[in-house]
């Protein structure tokens, strides 16, 4: 797998590290090999050359996590609704089918922000058709 350096520079940094400044107004952050090898305040003085270079002005870099695969008002209707419990067959189907995309929208953005709150910043979500 082909890694390059990324240097990301003049972002604010919610570092959340206990031994470091919890929140940096503006500094970097270095990825070395896919994994982040340094950050700080200000700019980046280190010796590796970065192969990307990427402006974090007014950008709060966070760490959260991944989901790559999601159906928000699915989730949304299984934290309400716990669907596996009452061992009704294509009750989640039988919903949807009653829903309007108005309804489905909302439901959606309520499974993302629920994803939000529970430390996801990244949410890859299927459509279907």
């Amino acid at each position: 797998m082909v890694s390059i350096n990324i240097l990301i520079n003049e972002a604010s940094l919610l570092t959340l590290n206990d031994n470091a400044k919890r929140f940096i107004e503006r500094g970097y952050l270095l990825i070395k090999d896919r994994f982040i090898d340094s950050f700080g305040e200000e700019e980046y003085l280190g010796d590796i050359v970065p192969e990307l270079l990427i402006s974090g002005r007014d950008r709060i870099v966070a760490p959260g996590l991944v989901d790559v695969f999601s159906v928000p008002y699915i989730s949304i209707m299984r934290d309400i609704i716990d669907l596996r419990r009452l061992d009704i067959r294509g009750t989640e189907e039988k919903l949807l089918n009653e829903l309007s995309e108005n309804d489905l929208y909302y439901l959606a953005l309520l499974g993302v922000v629920s994803r939000f709150l529970r430390g996801f910043t990244t949410i890859g979500i299927k459509i279907p058709k």
